[in-house]
């Protein structure tokens, strides 16, 4: 985990693949403050992780960052079983808080049956110029089934967080990371039919004086902004905000 609670990516070529080349065949929107942000495909192209290349670029990053493109697609029962191996691993308690730490991967334990082999994939990672500052963004995506699952996602990361106290990870027999409280909100002032939610998290830790996760949805596709702020950081929540926005724009032109 770099730094924090990171997911490693599980990789699936197939998927990347098909990232890649629809970014290659996306045409570049008009700049602009009227018209329409980042790559638009033909209005008629379904609403797809496949299609969410370029939703997120080098351009979103802050001055003070280094923006990495997503190498790793999976799916979400990859990404679920991987949480719990990593949940395990550094001891997190208690476990009603498990979903909490999952969340940021668009997964929970609602995910069983058909909910298990839905697209998913990094889109992409900004870390700070100076490593030492431990700021970090990341943005991942998933595509579920229908709208409706989607939709009911954001109720279940609601409800994790409303279940869980705060929690504790273990590292070398001692708690690395500490999530002390919690504050909840929807997304107001979101483009089109994108809706969303943001969970903040106060953290005492070596690192982290607070994470958040932003969540952004439209149709099946549901997108995620995590971010780790320090004390040194120069990334900022700010950052992430406007990131999200970003994304929230570009999802409603699709």
């Amino acid at each position: 985990m770099l730094p924090g609670r990171v997911l490693p990516g599980v990789a699936a070529a197939g998927l990347l693949l098909s990232l890649v080349a629809c970014s290659a065949q996306a045409p570049d929107a008009a700049p602009g403050p009227d018209g329409p942000i980042g790559p638009v495909p033909p209005s008629a192209a379904p609403l797809s992780l496949a299609g969410l290349a370029g939703i997120v670029t080098d351009a979103d990053a802050p001055a003070t960052g280094v923006f990495a493109p997503g190498d790793t697609a999976s799916t979400s029962g990859e990404d679920l079983a991987s949480e719990r191996d990593y949940w395990s691993a550094v001891g997190g308690r208690p476990d009603e808080c498990a979903d909490v730490v999952a969340a940021p991967y668009i997964v929970s334990a609602h995910d069983t049956g058909a909910r298990l082999d839905d697209p998913s994939g990094l889109l992409a990672t900004i870390t700070e110029v100076d490593e030492e500052r431990f700021g970090l963004i990341q943005v991942y995506a998933r595509e579920f089934d229908d709208g409706g699952t989607a939709e009911g996602f954001l109720t279940e990361v609601r409800a994790a967080v409303d279940a869980c106290p705060g929690y504790e990870l273990i590292a070398d027999g001692a708690v690395n990371w500490r999530t002390v409280s919690f504050d909840v909100t929807t997304l107001r002032d979101l483009p089109g039919a994108v809706s969303g939610i943001r969970y903040v998290e106060t953290v005492r830790s070596d690192h982290a004086e607070s994470a958040q996760t932003s969540f952004v949805q439209r149709g099946p596709v549901v997108v995620s902004v995590y971010a780790e702020i320090t004390g040194s950081s120069t990334l900022t929540a700010s950052d992430a905000d406007r990131i999200t926005l970003a994304i929230a724009t570009r999802l409603a032109a699709r």
